[in-house]
């Protein structure tokens, strides 16, 4: 297999193929790898191909199944290549790859080309993909860049001395992938001569490649030292070359480019740069030519279906090279604030909407952290990034990044007080997924200070009151010093919690009713502490309160956390008194909410733990009616959660 990635991947690869047509007899069979149903849509065409006949008949191949069974009447042929084009994700192709390797055990290699974007070439941690051989295709032969530069500028050699000064540029940009197709959409332009771009970048210089910091960029793995420099160097002076003209036609492009250097390199929403709220906003007219000059020299990559952009990782690198450290951090500054106004504080809420975000909330982050900046806005960055780490299990990740703020953060205002609310439940989360007595007096000590500020300074917030006393009630409920084997072990601390329950609750009816969203929490966590003391009809009255205000108020998103857990708790309820049907229905609401967050590890404990409570519980149920639960506003149908199980772990019986 050659893994391919970056800008122009799919004409180099076309250019590959051409290469090496001679060598596959029967054909090319093309592929694109970017979604499941291109990949089987495709493999339906290559069926209907004059060489695969003998194979396999066309007809059938329209299902999964059915494109599995042709990959492996061609996993007996060596007379194709197969090429995978943009691979996305690894778990799309894992299956049809094994398939198509599964008699192979020469491991000779070559018959596959993969195109990509991934930066990770160690696919699914090389255990999924089996008889696999990676071969990271890093460079062109001179003659092969030449054509790639005529392909990309976008007309042929005109004459053999054009050809010759094409194959010397290929040979000075290394035959790297990225620099020519630079290169070659530079020579697009008008009045541009192959021989002035040599000189051009002669002039360029050879310093400052060896020196680029690729330690800035988060989550960066270069390949050897070697190749590092090669690459950077190359694309160094092809970047420089195109920013000067920008600088001359597009101010603007240039200072769009110097912003995706400091966001995660890959889907970059364009509203970003189209909204009004901003700093940086340019107009959603006037974007679009001020992106067309950088995508033009592909500097930046443009996907108009997704309405995002994207900036290679090198090219990343190069340009934070060329600003230089004196002027990052107000390059990051001015990143975080776009971010921080795209966001939402209520994203926790609504956090499906935001998805596209969390990469760049990563990427600032550990930028600002770096570079020593903590402003408001990278401070309310950083938390909530630290808060979705902890509602995603990366535990470590979550926990380090909470205690650098509360190092850093010293203020005492109405932004320190959100703060430390959101820093206790990282903590708590984490307390939670540990069930260790350290992260829960973290996080009560976190959610106390929050309450300390604001009886202080007597701030007048009642939404943010209710969480806190809701948050703290909660920690202190749980903590593992006061309840072992259900039984009390620090009546007082449980008063305590009923107390912040009862305030939390009493504040919200006063302030915006008995329906009031924020009762929500607190009536769940008040339904916990009476299933707790044995009191169950009490408990099962404030589950249903919870879960009815939760519906109401996600009625349009019902793929909420919270609302899984609501469910989740009153079916561990239904189970402790010994209330079989209900519980399954309640287990499998909340499993079948889990299963359909498409951002959520479909391995993570929230859904391992429930998937394994509700088998054992469905062995024990005779539930057989057709919808789980009665006011459901989508009324979930066993069968279809059924389905959804299958299809995420197919090994499972159920």
């Amino acid at each position: 297999m050659v893994g391919m990635g970056g800008i122009g991947k799919t004409q180099m690869a076309l250019k590959l193929c051409e290469a090496s047509a001679l060598n596959y007899p029967l054909g090319i069979i093309w592929l694109r790898a970017d979604t499941e149903d291109n990949l089987i849509i495709d493999l339906n065409k290559a069926a209907h191909m004059e060489a695969a006949r003998p194979f396999i008949s066309a007809s059938i191949v329209e299902t999964k199944a059915s494109a599995l069974s042709f990959c492996e009447a061609l996993s007996k042929r060596d007379g194709f290549l197969i090429v995978f084009d943009n691979v996305d994700s690894w778990e799309t192709i894992v299956e049809f790859y094994n398939v198509l390797t599964r008699d192979r055990t020469d491991n000779k290699g070559g018959r596959f080309l993969i195109t990509t974007r991934l930066r990770d070439m160690n696919p699914v941690g090389s255990r999924d993909l089996k008889n696999i051989k990676i071969k990271y295709l890093a460079t062109f032969s001179t003659t092969l860049g030449a054509e790639l530069i005529f392909l990309r500028r976008g007309r042929p050699a005109e004459s053999e001395e054009e050809r010759r000064e094409a194959e010397e540029l290929s040979r000075r940009l290394g035959g790297l992938p990225l620099a020519l197709d630079q290169a070659g959409a530079y020579l697009a332009l008008p009045d541009t001569t192959i021989d002035e771009y040599l000189n051009e970048y002669e002039k360029s210089g050879t310093n400052g490649g060896a020196n680029l910091r690729d330690e800035r960029a988060p989550g960066h793995n270069p390949q050897t030292d070697n190749e590092k420099y090669l690459e950077h160097e190359s694309v160094r002076r092809t970047y420089k070359i195109a920013l000067d003209w920008l600088r001359l036609e597009s101010a603007d492009s240039v200072t769009l480019l110097n912003l995706c250097a400091f966001l995660a390199p890959d889907n970059i929403p364009e509203f970003l740069f189209t909204d009004d709220r901003n700093k940086e906003y340019f107009g959603k007219t006037y974007f679009k030519s001020v992106r067309h000059a950088a995508v033009r020299l592909s500097l930046l990559e443009h996907d108009a279906t997704e309405k995002t952009l994207s900036m290679h990782r090198v090219v990343q690198d190069v340009a934070r090279d060329l600003i230089g450290e004196k002027e990052e951090s107000m390059w990051i500054e001015r990143v975080v604030d776009i971010i921080r106004v795209a966001s939402d504080d209520e994203w926790h809420e609504n956090w499906w909407e935001k998805q596209l975000l969390i990469p760049h909330w990563d990427f600032c982050t550990r930028h600002s952290i770096r570079n020593n900046i903590f402003t408001l806005s990278s401070i309310w960055i950083m938390s909530n990034f630290s808060l979705m780490e902890a509602y995603l299990e990366n535990v470590n990740d979550s926990k380090n990044i909470a205690r650098i703020i509360m190092n850093k953060y010293k203020h005492e205002d109405i932004h320190s007080i959100e703060l430390w609310n959101v820093l206790g439940m990282i903590f708590r989360i984490n307390a939670d997924l540990e069930e260790k007595e350290a992260c829960f007096r973290e996080a009560e000590a976190c959610f106390r200070e929050a309450l300390r500020i604001m009886n202080k300074n007597q701030y007048d917030n009642n939404s943010l009151k209710i969480s806190i006393y809701n948050n703290l009630a909660g920690i202190l409920r749980n903590r593992p010093d006061v309840l072992k084997n259900g039984i009390v072990l620090k009546p007082e601390v449980i008063k305590e919690s009923a107390e912040l329950f009862n305030s939390a609750i009493e504040i919200a009816r006063i302030e915006h009713g008995d329906d009031s969203p924020n009762l929500a929490a607190p009536y769940n966590n008040m339904a916990g502490l009476y299933r707790i003391l044995k009191s169950y009809d009490e408990s099962e009255k404030y589950f249903k309160k919870s879960i009815q205000i939760s519906i109401e108020k996600n009625k349009n998103h019902i793929f909420d956390f919270n609302l899984a857990s609501y469910f989740k708790n009153i079916g561990f309820l239904m189970k402790e008194i010994n209330n079989i049907n209900e519980s399954e229905e309640y287990y499998g609401i909340s499993l079948w909410i889990y299963l359909n967050i498409d951002s959520i590890n479909p391995n993570n404990a929230k859904i391992a733990n429930n998937l394994e409570d509700w088998i054992e519980i469905r062995k024990k149920s005779k539930f057989n009616i057709n919808y789980i639960y009665e006011y459901h506003p989508y009324r979930v149908k066993i069968e279809d959660l059924i389905n959804l199980i299958k299809k995420r772990y197919p090994n499972i019986k159920i």
